[in-house]
């Protein structure tokens, strides 16, 4: 899907959260399409942290995913989709949604208000990193590195 290394900050217990992005960090990554064109970029923040699962010896360790945003762009960076979970962060803590805001409003029916949906935080549960990339792949003709995608 894209030619930048996915690297991951730390691999350790740490005092502060690690972070998995594209290289160099926080740069979008471009991603070519089924056409052969660079269209889109995806901008990775994925924060964990490295927990003893449980005590044991040899210890066990598990990731604590602690947030994400998942930033689909388009060629000129202006946002179309954009996943965020930031539960100590800023604004809602739930799993949630943007959708860009050159949408518009959406009209509710005659007579009724609109709705802003460019700034709305539409709820989606946890999502996966692979979800968005399936998307990418399936919805927004971003072409794969392997042929058999769906298997890895």
């Amino acid at each position: 899907m894209s030619d930048r290394p996915l690297l991951a900050s730390g691999y350790r217990p740490a005092q502060k959260p690690h972070v998995v992005s594209f290289a160099p960090r926080s740069d979008p990554a471009p991603l070519r399409l089924r056409s052969g064109q660079v269209g889109l970029a995806l901008r990775v923040a994925l924060r964990y942290e490295i927990v003893e699962a449980m005590p044991s010896s040899p210890p066990s360790w598990a990731v604590l995913p602690l947030g994400y945003s998942y930033d689909i762009l388009d060629r000129d960076g202006r946002e179309i989709v954009v996943y965020h979970w930031h539960p100590f962060g800023i604004g809602p803590s739930f799993p949630h949604l943007h959708v860009s805001g050159r949408v518009g409003d959406l009209s509710l029916g005659a007579g009724l208000p609109s709705v802003a949906i460019g700034s709305a935080h539409l709820p989606t549960g946890y999502v996966e990193l692979a979800a968005v990339i399936q998307l990418l792949i399936a919805e927004f003709e971003v072409s794969p590195r392997l042929g058999d995608w769906r298997r890895v």
